[in-house]
């Protein structure tokens, strides 16, 4: 005896035979991949969702970005807070560079340097209004490596402080940069909400971002 039966999926009706005791499963087959498929496209729409909020809760920063040009002959370069000193260079190996900033008693400072030509030995000294050096800072690259280094220093007198970088060997040349962050009290930092990711950029390697 052939018995027919129906079965509903949405709108669509999909029939199934039964002959005697022997089922005809290409019903239930259909059913499990239409299952499946709606398995599948309702966690691709559930990621698809979650991505465009979460993209919609990313915002960028807008930490102000200075940079300076070296110029030779026009020292001592005057930098601010946050700014970076770019194109800047040992010319010959007897050569220096001159900075000044102005600073507060127990402002919190950091003079970021990083070399951009392999083999230069980099050297800082930090003065202070009284012509007192009050800090210095070095680093020793070779011939397939460039180096890097961050100077910190609590002020402790108010007024123009000054920095000299030099080759240490008195024997290389080459270019760096060099950037000014005062730690604290830190410059209009960017304010940070609950849950929403900040998007901002490093650049160049010597840059600090305050949030």
């Amino acid at each position: 005896m052939i018995m027919e039966s129906q079965a509903f999926s949405g709108s669509q009706a999909v029939w199934c035979f039964k002959k005697e005791d022997v089922v005809n499963t290409s019903c239930e087959t259909q059913e499990a991949t239409r299952g499946k498929s709606l398995n599948y496209l309702s966690r691709f729409t559930a990621l698809l969702i979650f991505a465009v909020f979460f993209s919609l809760q990313i915002t960028h920063a807008a930490t102000p970005e200075t940079t300076v040009a070296c110029v030779e002959g026009a020292e001592p370069l005057a930098l601010a807070f946050g700014d970076s000193a770019t194109g800047c260079a040992i010319d010959t190996g007897a050569d220096t560079d001159t900075f000044e900033f102005t600073g507060n008693v127990g402002g919190e400072i950091r003079l970021n340097l990083r070399t951009l030509t392999k083999n230069l030995d980099p050297n800082m000294s930090l003065r202070d209004p009284n012509g007192v050096e009050v800090a210095t800072k070095a680093c020793v690259a070779d011939s397939w490596s460039t180096c890097g280094f961050a100077l910190s220093h609590t002020l402790t007198v108010a007024g123009t402080y000054l920095v000299t970088i030099g080759e240490t060997g008195l024997d290389n040349a080459g270019n760096y940069n060099l950037q000014l962050e005062k730690l604290y009290p830190a410059i209009v930092p960017v304010g940070l909400e609950y849950d929403v990711a900040v998007a901002d950029t490093l650049s160049p390697g010597t840059d600090m971002d305050f949030f």
